[in-house]
């Protein structure tokens, strides 16, 4: 975690495709929709490089990354007003993970702690439960809903209206409600914060789930009722302001380590 925060673009009537209109994901009206990011830009920030360009990658196509100067975009996925809504949660995450100066956080405390069994974690307490989980469920309801081919195993059938709804309302449900485990590598290769790699469903100690990598960092995202095992529910944010992420090398858990193998 930085001592700095990047501060997202606002979006402005520029972000328009002229004055086309169609029915925005979201809150499903008639608007003039934007070309919205469908994960939040700032989980690029670490992978940037000089030149702001990141690396896309797909498992098939490991060898011949896409290159590519701004984060994933898809047209006709948001109108202005819930672009703007999102964003609000997007910024609070930004800082919670990079860090803020701003007096409204103040109150957050980091430690890094390492229990009896050796296991490594950051801790922040004082994070804003609802925030913090809106933006998480964010990007895992912007990939399902999304179109895109690099996002197709992202597919949350009948939870896909439910979090659009979660979403519109402000509603982040319970902690075990699409919980996420954070993992951050811990590794000398600089291509782990240069690249993203596309989505795909795993199991966790026999648990269906979805995970994510941007730029060093793992979401593992559960289902209601699928039963996550307790040392994974330890990691999800609770109501208590209490967000925790794993600190490991990639030889360390065999739920990553496989998906950087040829990295």
């Amino acid at each position: 975690m930085s001592d700095t925060m990047l501060q997202l673009p606002r979006i402005t009537p520029s972000d328009y495709r002229g004055n086309e209109v169609d029915t925005c994901k979201l809150c499903l009206t008639e608007e003039a929709t934007t070309n919205s990011h469908i994960l939040s830009e700032f989980n690029y920030k670490g992978a940037y490089d000089s030149l702001h360009r990141i690396l896309l990658v797909e498992p098939k196509k490991i060898y011949h990354p896409k290159i590519m100067q701004k984060g994933l975009r898809e047209k006709n996925l948001l109108c202005l007003s819930c672009e703007t809504k999102l964003s609000k949660w997007e910024r609070y995450a930004d800082a919670i993970l990079n860090g803020s100066t701003r007096p409204e956080f103040a109150n957050l405390s980091y430690q890094r702690i390492v229990d009896l069994k050796g296991m490594e974690y950051g801790l922040v307490r004082g994070a804003d439960y609802a925030k913090f989980k809106l933006y998480l469920l964010t990007n895992l309801w912007r990939a399902s809903v999304s179109t895109s081919s690099y996002f197709r195993f992202v597919r949350l059938g009948k939870h896909e209206e439910l979090v659009r709804r979660m979403l519109l309302s402000g509603n982040p449900g319970d902690k075990d409600d699409y919980g996420c485990l954070m993992i951050a590598v811990v590794d000398k290769s600089q291509m782990f914060y240069d690249a993203i790699r596309q989505p795909d469903v795993i199991k966790v100690d026999g648990v269906p789930c979805f995970r994510f990598f941007i730029a060093g960092l793992f979401y593992f995202y559960f289902l209601p009722k699928t039963k996550a095992p307790e040392w994974v529910k330890f990691f999800f944010i609770d109501r208590t302001g209490n967000l925790r992420a794993l600190r490991a090398k990639r030889e360390y858990f065999k739920i990553f380590s496989d998906f950087l193998s040829n990295f």
